[in-house]
């Protein structure tokens, strides 16, 4: 029995771009470093993809999976690998340190 990942993201979280990614050139991919919100998470095969409002004007676009071959068609919304996106941090948890959670959670900390 295969076990199944857990999807890395959820519809609305803001994540941000690892690699720059083009479709049709550049004109409807994404930028390593620029922020999105996802508004679609899926497993069509082997992996999990996302879409993150890049809107294609066609009718559709084909892809095939390099991993395992599939191929599909979808419409409009362009679907990136999941893997070459990260969550976008909270600003508020970049000051807090080791001290501070084990202050808050009332564990003293040896200095």
């Amino acid at each position: 029995m295969a076990t199944e990942l857990i999807p890395p993201f959820y519809i609305g979280q803001e994540v941000i771009c690892l690699k720059d990614i083009g479709i049709i050139g550049t004109k409807y991919g994404v930028q390593k470093g620029k922020d999105y919100v996802v508004t679609a998470i899926y497993k069509p095969c082997c992996y999990y993809v996302i879409q993150v409002g890049i809107i294609y004007p066609g009718n559709f676009i084909s892809t095939c999976c390099f991993e395992c071959n599939t191929q599909r068609l979808f419409n409009k919304n362009i679907e990136f690998n999941a893997s070459k996106f990260a969550p976008k941090l909270n600003q508020e948890y970049k000051e807090v340190t080791f001290t501070k959670i084990t202050e808050e959670i009332g564990v003293p900390c040896e200095q």
